[in-house]
């Protein structure tokens, strides 16, 4: 799917998958991707909506819901 939003364009097919969010019935709800310029993105499976978000989100958001995924993504984290 591609979408051009704010000039830029976003393309899950040639963007890094990074995780994909299964609702509590084990339905697919979103994927996060990663562009190769390192732009992150959430596809809204449902509405089939891109939506872009920061970097700083896309940490927030990984260090959250998914430990390894951060790490693929960003490395270790400094400790507290």
């Amino acid at each position: 799917m591609k979408k051009v939003i704010k000039n830029l364009l976003y393309d899950t097919d040639t963007a890094r998958l990074i995780i994909s969010e299964v609702g509590s019935g084990g339905t697919l709800i979103k994927r996060l991707y990663m562009t190769e310029n390192r732009a992150f993105f959430f596809l809204l499976i449902a509405s089939e909506e891109i939506v872009p978000i920061s970097e700083a989100e896309c940490r927030e958001w990984l260090g959250l819901f998914n430990y390894n995924a951060y790490v693929s993504v960003f490395g270790e984290p400094q400790k507290a």
